[in-house]
Formats: structure tokens, C-alpha cells, sequence
């Protein structure tokens, strides 16, 4: 080996290294401060010990997407031997069936994980008879116990939402029958539907939701199981588009079901579980898992010199908790009905659902307003589309007896005209007659 060069020497004195970029968006930069997550683990570490919640109680919620048409037209990384050239890899067509699923997940700090659910694209349930005569359906490739669901696109929405929550409550009824348990979740809107939260608030669930942008390094998924997930889902694909025997096999909805349920057990393991929680501080609630380096992203966007910003670890329960339990229900919620969460926010209190409550209210008011409203305006335009019916129906019987009568007065016109030239042709003279007349009258002129 030859000496290292100049650019490599360099980085070794002044211990730099080369590595991948890694962007983030402005938003979640901006998002990534000290009084957000303070906030945040504050209400949490409140609501914790308030209700008594305990590893097997507090559950974090996610999902997630697999693009199966991307990661087969993706290129990996392979050996090859160097004799025989480059690696060349078939091409690989995935039906629209299969191309992106979504599955979504429930783990708890203790380590285990709930049913997921997962969402295919289509509008009707898929299957399959085999040669025996047996049906086969996507479910039997899916991890056991799913609920399966069909979508365009694949990706949840409020009765999906409702769904994922009836399952939920199935599995811990027996838990709940001795204790309030927590689940925290992001604030997408499908989570932080009014008929959602009242669902869970009901069965004696706490909802806590994410500060707003932050999941990326607050969601206990998103951070130890998600990412280990994808890349085994990427490496599945790509063994299978590079596996000489599936060459005649098509890429169906059963065959990525198969992989991403592969994905999905590698993935959902206890140690991972409990990983992700340990990481983002949610279990145990620990601020000290965020170093300054950790916000460093927000720095450009922090003009505040504010001692809460600089420093929030300074005693934060005693700081975010001076009125007893004031900011575990004080969550703005906007005029649109949805709940601001951009520091995180117990999302089912009594205050928070009261609220939420009376801009449904309002909301259906107003759309019962505007149904009104549309109602009365098709109304009138029915009745002007009627009216102008009428009215051209009225032209068009005033031209067609106009038509008629100037019809009659021409055959009128006409049968006096036939009439007097057939009274001149009954009073005419002969011309025999007529000459004869003339003839008469030429002699006497001459006479």
C-alpha cells in the first residue's frame, strides 16, 4: 500500500471525516428546540406519574410506507465477481396492486407489539384460488393477527383510525380494567379526530401527542424500529429482483406482502422496541437523552435570548407545572376544529375534548348553513330553469300559431287570387269571338 494522500492526512490531523449529507426539512429544524421538547416531556413526565402509567401502559402509534415500485427499480450495492463485468440486474414491473402498503404499528416500553394494521391499495379485498381449489388472500402473508384494509391511496384515514383504536382496546380491556393506559402518537389529523380522542378518552385511555415535527427524534418508532425495518424491506426486494429463479415469477400483492412481513419481524423485535423509547426519552421520561447537539439544527432559526429557550432543563416540572395541572389541559385549539401541538399536548382532557366538542358543533352548524344555503340555491336554479322552460315553450307556441295564421292568410291570399282568374276565365269571349269583334270594329273604323 502507498503512503496516504495529502486530502486523507489532512482529515487525520484535524479529525474530520467523509460521510453521507443528511438534510432536514426547515420546518423540523425550527421545530428542534430545547422549550418544545421541555414542554413535552414535562406534560409527559406529569401525566405519567399522575395516572400511575407503567411500561406495559404507554404505547406509541406510527406507520409507515413501503414504495414497492421504488425499491424494485432501485439499485443496491452487490457482489460480483470481477472476472465477469458488471452486475447486470433484471427489471422488475410491479402491478398497481402492490405498489406502495402501509402499515401501522403499536408497541409499548415493556417491549411488545399490538396487531398492526395494514393498508393496500385497491377498493375491494384481493384472493386467489390455487390448484387444489383453496383460497388464498393477502392476509396469510401479513404478520398474524392483522387487520387488513383497502384504500386509494393506501394510507390511513379516520375510520382506518377507528379501526386501529377498536383493535387497540380489544387488546388491553383486561389492562384497562385496573388502570388508565397512555398512547402517544404524532398529530397527524387522522389521530386527533374528534370521534378518535372521544373514543379513547371513554375507555380510559390518555392520548399524548408529539410535539409537531419533531418525530424524527421524538416517536420511538420512527427512531429504532422503522429505519431497521426499511432497510431490511430494501435488501428483501432487492435479493428477490436478483434471485436468477424468481425470473418467471410476477411481482404480485401475495409476494410483497411476504417481504414486507419479513421486513416487519426482523424489525419488531422487544430490543428495538424498548431502544426507541429509551432514545426519545418517553420511557423512562428522560430529558438527559438530548444534548446540545441535538438543537444545534435550530440555531439559525432561534433569535430568542429568552431563559426558557436558552435553558429549559433548569427545573422543568416545577417551571411548566407553577398552576398545578393548568398546562397538561391548556392546548390551543384553531378555529378549524384541530389541535395545535407544536410542544406536544394531552389531547384527550376534559378541556381540550370540550373544545373540540364545540368547534364540531360549530362545524356542523355551518355545514348545515351551507347544505341550507346549497339546498335554497338549487331550489332557485330549479325554478329559473323551469321558468325559462316555460317561457320558451310560450315563444315557441306564439311563433308556431304566428307560423300557422301567416300560413292562412297566404292560402287565403292565393285561393282569392286562383278564384278571380277563374271568374275572368269563366266571363271571357271565344277567341273566336274576339277576332271576329275585332275584325268588326277594324271595318267600321275604316268605314
Amino acid at each position: 500500500t502507498g503512503r496516504p494522500s495529502f486530502v486523507r492526512r489532512f482529515c487525520q490531523r484535524r479529525h474530520l471525516q467523509l460521510r453521507m449529507e443528511n438534510r432536514i426539512e426547515s420546518c423540523r429544524a425550527k421545530a428542534t428546540t430545547k422549550a418544545n421538547v421541555a414542554q413535552h416531556l414535562s406534560v409527559l413526565a406529569h401525566l405519567v406519574t399522575t395516572h400511575n402509567i407503567t411500561a406495559e401502559r404507554i404505547s406509541n402509534w406510527d406507520e409507515t410506507g413501503f414504495s414497492l415500485a421504488t425499491m424494485a427499480a432501485s439499485r443496491s450495492k452487490v457482489l460480483v465477481d470481477t472476472e465477469a463485468g458488471r452486475s447486470l440486474s433484471r427489471g422488475l414491473s410491479v402491478g398497481k396492486d402492490c405498489e406502495h402498503i402501509t402499515i401501522g404499528a403499536a408497541v409499548t416500553a415493556s417491549g411488545r407489539a399490538y396487531r398492526p394494521i395494514v393498508i393496500l391499495p385497491g377498493k375491494e379485498s384481493k384472493y386467489r384460488v390455487l390448484e387444489g381449489g383453496s383460497i388464498q388472500t393477502p392476509e396469510d402473508y401479513l404478520p398474524a393477527g392483522a387487520k387488513v384494509h383497502y384504500r386509494d391511496p393506501a394510507g390511513v384515514d379516520g375510520p382506518i383510525v377507528l379501526s386501529w383504536v377498536d383493535s387497540y382496546l380489544e387488546e388491553t380491556a383486561d389492562l384497562r380494567k385496573t388502570g388508565k393506559t397512555m398512547v402517544v402518537f404524532d398529530g397527524h389529523a387522522s389521530h386527533l379526530s374528534l370521534r378518535v380522542l372521544l373514543r379513547l378518552a371513554q375507555n380510559n385511555v390518555i392520548v399524548h401527542a408529539l410535539p409537531a415535527h419533531t418525530s424524527h427524534f421524538t416517536q420511538p418508532l420512527d427512531v429504532s424500529v422503522f429505519g431497521p425495518m426499511k432497510g431490511s424491506s430494501k435488501g428483501l426486494v432487492s435479493a428477490y429482483v436478483n434471485n436468477p429463479a424468481n425470473v418467471g415469477f410476477k411481482f404480485t400483492v401475495y409476494t410483497a406482502c411476504e417481504l414486507v412481513t419479513a421486513a416487519y419481524n426482523s424489525a419488531m423485535t422487544p430490543s428495538n422496541i424498548k431502544l426507541g423509547f429509551a432514545r426519545t426519552g418517553v420511557w423512562p421520561v428522560n430529558p438527559a437523552v438530548f444534548t446540545d447537539s441535538t438543537f444545534s439544527v435550530s440555531a439559525p432559526y432561534t433569535l430568542t435570548t429568552d431563559a426558557d429557550a436558552v435553558d429549559p432543563w433548569l427545573d422543568v416540572h416545577t417551571r411548566f407545572f407553577l398552576r398545578g395541572e393548568s398546562l397538561a389541559n391548556s392546548v390551543t385549539v384553531t378555529k378549524t376544529g384541530t389541535v395545535c401541538t407544536a410542544a406536544g399536548a394531552h389531547v384527550t382532557s376534559a378541556a381540550v375534548l370540550d373544545v373540540l366538542r364545540q368547534r364540531a358543533a360549530k362545524r356542523g352548524e355551518d355545514a348545515e348553513r351551507k347544505r341550507i344555503a346549497a339546498a335554497a340555491a338549487a331550489q332557485k336554479k330549479t325554478e329559473r330553469a323551469a321558468a325559462t322552460e316555460a317561457n320558451a315553450a310560450r315563444r315557441a307556441a306564439a311563433a308556431t300559431r304566428r307560423t300557422a295564421a301567416a300560413s292562412a292568410a297566404e292560402e287565403a291570399s292565393l285561393r282569392a287570387v286562383a278564384g278571380a282568374r277563374a271568374s275572368i276565365r269563366r266571363h271571357a269571349r271565344p277567341l273566336r269571338e274576339r277576332r271576329a269583334i275585332a275584325k268588326q270594329r277594324a271595318v267600321e273604323r275604316r268605314a
